[in-house]
């Protein structure tokens, strides 16, 4: 039986990016696929429908000590009766909740964790869910989940520091750290290493038509012509800009300040102090 390959990540920092490019990688021919199709080739861990399968109860009913019961069953249905490892997205913290691991450890095979500049996630996350910057920041700064819906069950995020500690404290050879900012800046060496670290055989051309299929234009592109299903409520769309640095046209000194002061170890550790070069 097959185990997890967890796409993980805090919220906006890449995650969607990283599916499709994996979903075009081994799914496409000759033209890109659908982000609509992404949920039936990578799965989200936070999904209402699988939860639904053990208890009765609306995902909005569900606390986090009844999630926790209910997580290792969930993540067990991921894998049920599949021969080979599964993708599977999730924007939980690596560790535990009421005892129980967030991540199911004898189902998992390993994971690619996506880290961004937090100074750019506070403006597209501010945009996601319909809150200011200013409340954004403060989340970002404190054990926070995500809100649930008819559609999905609470995440467990914690703050952005506590989030990339978890998964990059202890470097493992299981678990792959990509900045979105080098996905960007060197798309065929960034993208190229997180297949060989996943033990791929893929030609280099190959790679790169996933690479330009799963590119932001094309997404945005397919967005204008069918809504995503995973856009927010909130917002008008859910592929607004994708690009760094916007944080240095948008962001006050304070709120700048802000994050440092909040994130200072983890920004300092990746590159994203305002006055570090990346």
């Amino acid at each position: 039986m097959g185990k997890i390959i967890w796409i993980a990540s805090y919220p906006k920092s890449g995650n969607t990016w990283m599916r499709s490019f994996l979903h075009n990688l081994i799914n496409a021919d000759d033209e890109p696929l659908s982000i609509n199709s992404l949920n039936s080739f990578i799965k989200g861990e936070s999904s209402a429908l699988l939860y639904r399968q053990f208890t009765d109860l609306s995902p909005t009913d569900l606390n986090l000590e009844k999630l926790a019961a209910l997580r290792p069953k969930v993540h067990h249905l991921l894998i049920n009766d599949k021969p080979d490892n599964v993708f599977v997205k999730t924007h939980s913290f690596l560790g535990q909740s009421f005892d129980v691991p967030t991540i199911t450890p004898e189902v998992t095979a390993g994971a690619i964790y996506i880290v961004r500049n937090p100074l750019d996630i506070c403006i597209s996350l501010a945009n996601h869910i319909g809150k200011s910057i200013d409340e954004v920041i403060e989340w970002m700064g404190k054990d926070t989940v995500g809100e649930s819906n008819e559609y999905k069950v609470m995440e467990l995020w914690r703050s952005w520091s506590a989030h990339v500690l978890s998964w990059t404290k202890y470097p493992q050879k299981d678990i792959i750290v990509v900045r979105y900012e080098d996905l960007q800046e060197d798309k065929a060496e960034s993208f190229g290493a997180v297949v060989k670290s996943l033990g791929l055989d893929f030609p280099e051309s190959k790679i790169q038509k996933a690479i330009k299929f799963s590119s932001f234009e094309i997404m945005r592109n397919q967005e204008d012509k069918e809504r995503f299903k995973e856009s927010s409520p909130h917002s008008r769309r859910f592929f607004r800009k994708g690009i760094k640095g916007e944080w240095k046209e948008k962001l006050t000194k304070d709120q700048v300040d802000r994050l440092v002061e909040d994130h200072y170890e983890q920004m300092k550790l990746f590159g994203y102090l305002p006055d570090q070069q990346s």
